[in-house]
């Protein structure tokens, strides 16, 4: 994924494989390993579901999240660990092939993003208070919840 300084994003395939799971954001799963050649220009992710500049992008094991320039936060590519913060489990959201815009709070405003491995991070500010919330799999406590297991929900931290 590469974010420009205008605020568009470009998917780019690294291999063969690479939007198997809608990782890219294109609109489509590619399941057959013809369609990316590693070496063909990114393309930029169009149409895309809001019109305000992306801020940031960060990029998991097989999903994506953008931070919009208003603090909207958006999702794509594998969750069948509940890695794009999309709620509550639903057999039809395994996969995530668009932008998916992810339900945070609506009395604040999403200032970062983060996402590695099968886990998405979302930091939320409010006039009164700083949030952190979290979701994927903690299977190896890597959400930092203490306890060992997978969110499909948010967990969120005070700060």
């Amino acid at each position: 994924m590469v974010l420009t300084e205008s605020g568009k994003v470009f998917a780019g395939a690294q291999n063969a494989f690479a939007n198997q799971v809608g990782q890219l954001g294109l609109g489509f799963v590619n399941d057959t390993p013809t369609f990316f050649n590693p070496n063909v220009t990114p393309q930029e992710l169009i149409p895309v579901p809001f019109d305000a500049p992306v801020a940031d992008v960060a990029c998991g094991a097989a999903h994506t999240v953008l931070l919009t320039a208003r603090g909207e936060a958006y999702s794509f590519g594998a969750n069948r660990l509940g890695q794009l913060g999309l709620g509550q489990f639903k057999e039809s959201q395994l996969i995530a092939p668009s932008p998916t815009r992810v339900a945070l709070p609506a009395d604040g405003k999403c200032t970062h993003i983060a996402a590695g491995g099968d886990s998405v991070f979302f930091v939320m500010e409010t006039p009164s208070k700083s949030e952190l919330f979290v979701s994927g799999t903690g299977l190896y406590g890597q959400l930092g919840i203490g306890q060992v297991k997978k969110l499909f929900t948010f967990f969120f931290f005070l700060k």
